[in-house]
Protein backbone atom coordinates (compact mmCIF):
# COMPACT_ATOMS: atom_id res chain seq x y z
CA UNK A 1 0.00 0.00 0.00
CA UNK A 2 1.45 3.41 -0.99
CA UNK A 3 2.41 5.92 1.64
CA UNK A 4 -0.13 8.65 2.21
CA UNK A 5 0.74 12.05 0.71
CA UNK A 6 1.26 14.98 3.02
CA UNK A 7 -0.69 18.21 2.65
CA UNK A 8 2.40 19.95 1.27
CA UNK A 9 2.81 17.26 -1.42
CA UNK A 10 -0.83 17.56 -2.44
CA UNK A 11 -0.57 21.35 -2.60
CA UNK A 12 2.60 21.13 -4.69
CA UNK A 13 0.96 18.62 -7.01
CA UNK A 14 -2.01 20.92 -7.63
CA UNK A 15 -5.35 19.98 -9.06
CA UNK A 16 -4.41 20.04 -12.72
CA UNK A 17 -5.93 17.28 -14.79
CA UNK A 18 -5.93 16.73 -18.55
CA UNK A 19 -9.65 17.43 -18.76
CA UNK A 20 -9.12 20.80 -17.04
CA UNK A 21 -6.34 21.88 -19.39
CA UNK A 22 -6.88 25.33 -20.82
CA UNK A 23 -7.70 25.26 -24.48
CA UNK A 24 -5.91 28.27 -25.92
CA UNK A 25 -7.79 29.14 -29.04
CA UNK A 26 -6.13 31.60 -31.33
CA UNK A 27 -8.45 34.62 -31.34
CA UNK A 28 -8.28 36.95 -34.30
CA UNK A 29 -7.77 40.48 -33.00
CA UNK A 30 -9.31 43.35 -34.91
CA UNK A 31 -6.95 45.84 -36.50
CA UNK A 32 -9.58 48.52 -37.06
CA UNK A 33 -12.85 49.37 -35.40
CA UNK A 34 -16.03 48.21 -37.19
CA UNK A 35 -18.85 50.61 -37.98
CA UNK A 36 -20.95 51.88 -35.11
CA UNK A 37 -24.06 49.72 -34.53
CA UNK A 38 -27.29 51.31 -35.73
CA UNK A 39 -29.10 51.09 -32.37
CA UNK A 40 -26.76 53.42 -30.47
CA UNK A 41 -27.70 57.02 -29.74
CA UNK A 42 -25.40 60.00 -30.37
CA UNK A 43 -23.59 59.88 -27.01
CA UNK A 44 -23.14 56.10 -27.15
CA UNK A 45 -21.69 56.41 -30.68
CA UNK A 46 -19.04 58.79 -29.36
CA UNK A 47 -18.23 56.32 -26.57
CA UNK A 48 -18.09 53.43 -29.09
CA UNK A 49 -15.36 55.25 -31.02
CA UNK A 50 -13.47 56.28 -27.89
CA UNK A 51 -13.59 52.89 -26.12
CA UNK A 52 -13.07 50.97 -29.35
CA UNK A 53 -9.95 52.98 -30.16
CA UNK A 54 -8.55 52.17 -26.71
CA UNK A 55 -9.20 48.44 -27.24
CA UNK A 56 -7.63 48.52 -30.71
CA UNK A 57 -4.54 50.29 -29.33
CA UNK A 58 -4.16 47.60 -26.67
CA UNK A 59 -4.85 44.84 -29.26
CA UNK A 60 -7.52 43.24 -27.08
CA UNK A 61 -10.60 43.61 -29.29
CA UNK A 62 -11.96 40.60 -31.16
CA UNK A 63 -15.27 39.95 -32.92
CA UNK A 64 -16.58 38.30 -29.76
CA UNK A 65 -15.98 41.49 -27.77
CA UNK A 66 -18.13 43.73 -29.98
CA UNK A 67 -21.34 43.13 -28.03
CA UNK A 68 -19.53 43.94 -24.77
CA UNK A 69 -18.17 47.09 -26.41
CA UNK A 70 -21.69 48.06 -27.46
CA UNK A 71 -23.06 47.56 -23.93
CA UNK A 72 -20.11 49.42 -22.41
CA UNK A 73 -20.68 52.34 -24.78
CA UNK A 74 -24.35 52.53 -23.81
CA UNK A 75 -23.63 52.28 -20.09
CA UNK A 76 -20.87 54.91 -20.15
CA UNK A 77 -23.07 57.31 -22.14
CA UNK A 78 -26.02 56.87 -19.76
CA UNK A 79 -23.79 57.21 -16.68
CA UNK A 80 -22.27 60.42 -18.05
CA UNK A 81 -25.71 61.83 -18.85
CA UNK A 82 -27.00 61.00 -15.36
CA UNK A 83 -23.89 62.45 -13.72
CA UNK A 84 -24.52 65.73 -15.55
CA UNK A 85 -28.14 65.76 -14.38
CA UNK A 86 -27.15 64.84 -10.82
CA UNK A 87 -24.69 67.73 -10.68
CA UNK A 88 -27.58 70.19 -11.16
CA UNK A 89 -30.26 68.35 -9.18
CA UNK A 90 -31.03 69.10 -5.53
CA UNK A 91 -29.55 66.55 -3.16
CA UNK A 92 -32.77 66.00 -1.23
CA UNK A 93 -36.34 65.72 -2.37
CA UNK A 94 -39.59 65.51 -0.45
CA UNK A 95 -40.98 61.99 -0.10
CA UNK A 96 -44.65 60.90 -0.18
CA UNK A 97 -44.99 61.20 3.61
CA UNK A 98 -43.31 64.60 3.70
CA UNK A 99 -39.92 63.30 4.78
CA UNK A 100 -36.71 64.34 3.05
CA UNK A 101 -35.11 61.63 0.92
CA UNK A 102 -32.07 61.54 -1.30
CA UNK A 103 -32.92 62.45 -4.86
CA UNK A 104 -33.49 59.24 -6.90
CA UNK A 105 -31.24 60.51 -9.68
CA UNK A 106 -28.23 59.86 -7.44
CA UNK A 107 -29.18 56.19 -7.07
CA UNK A 108 -29.66 55.89 -10.83
CA UNK A 109 -26.29 57.54 -11.49
CA UNK A 110 -24.62 55.19 -8.98
CA UNK A 111 -26.26 52.16 -10.58
CA UNK A 112 -25.26 53.09 -14.14
CA UNK A 113 -21.73 54.00 -13.07
CA UNK A 114 -21.41 50.54 -11.55
CA UNK A 115 -22.79 49.00 -14.76
CA UNK A 116 -20.31 50.97 -16.87
CA UNK A 117 -17.39 49.89 -14.65
CA UNK A 118 -18.51 46.30 -14.99
CA UNK A 119 -18.49 46.45 -18.80
CA UNK A 120 -15.19 48.34 -18.86
CA UNK A 121 -13.76 45.57 -16.69
CA UNK A 122 -14.92 42.95 -19.18
CA UNK A 123 -13.05 44.81 -21.91
CA UNK A 124 -9.95 45.16 -19.72
CA UNK A 125 -10.05 48.96 -19.72
CA UNK A 126 -9.82 49.39 -15.94
CA UNK A 127 -6.45 49.40 -14.19
CA UNK A 128 -7.57 46.52 -11.98
CA UNK A 129 -8.55 44.34 -14.96
CA UNK A 130 -5.77 45.11 -17.43
CA UNK A 131 -3.75 42.13 -16.25
CA UNK A 132 -6.64 39.74 -16.89
CA UNK A 133 -6.98 40.56 -20.58
CA UNK A 134 -4.23 39.20 -22.74
CA UNK A 135 -2.91 41.55 -25.34
CA UNK A 136 -1.32 40.06 -28.42
CA UNK A 137 2.42 39.96 -27.96
CA UNK A 138 4.49 41.56 -30.71
CA UNK A 139 6.48 39.13 -32.85
CA UNK A 140 9.69 38.07 -31.19
CA UNK A 141 12.49 39.74 -33.09
CA UNK A 142 16.03 39.72 -31.81
CA UNK A 143 17.20 43.01 -30.37
CA UNK A 144 19.86 45.00 -32.17
CA UNK A 145 22.60 43.71 -29.86
CA UNK A 146 21.41 40.09 -30.11
CA UNK A 147 21.33 40.19 -33.91
CA UNK A 148 24.78 41.83 -33.96
CA UNK A 149 26.20 39.13 -31.71
CA UNK A 150 24.63 36.25 -33.67
CA UNK A 151 25.89 37.55 -37.01
CA UNK A 152 29.46 37.28 -35.78
CA UNK A 153 30.07 40.99 -35.48
CA UNK A 154 31.61 40.56 -32.07
CA UNK A 155 33.02 37.64 -30.17
CA UNK A 156 32.69 37.37 -26.41
CA UNK A 157 35.81 38.30 -24.53
CA UNK A 158 37.75 35.60 -22.79
CA UNK A 159 38.77 35.72 -19.19
CA UNK A 160 41.26 38.44 -18.46
CA UNK A 161 44.16 37.09 -16.49
CA UNK A 162 45.46 39.02 -13.54
CA UNK A 163 42.10 40.65 -12.90
CA UNK A 164 40.78 41.58 -9.55
CA UNK A 165 38.27 38.69 -9.29
CA UNK A 166 39.47 37.53 -5.89
CA UNK A 167 38.40 40.72 -4.11
CA UNK A 168 34.77 40.68 -5.26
Amino acid sequence: MPKRKTAAQIKAQGTGRPDRARQDAQVERLEELPRVPAGLDKDARVEWKRLGAACIRRKTLSRGDLSALERASEAVAIAARLAGEAAQAPVYSIGAAGQSTINPIFNAAKSWTSEARSWLGVLGLLPSTRATTEAVAPPAEPSGLASFLTKGGMRPLGRIEGGNDDNR
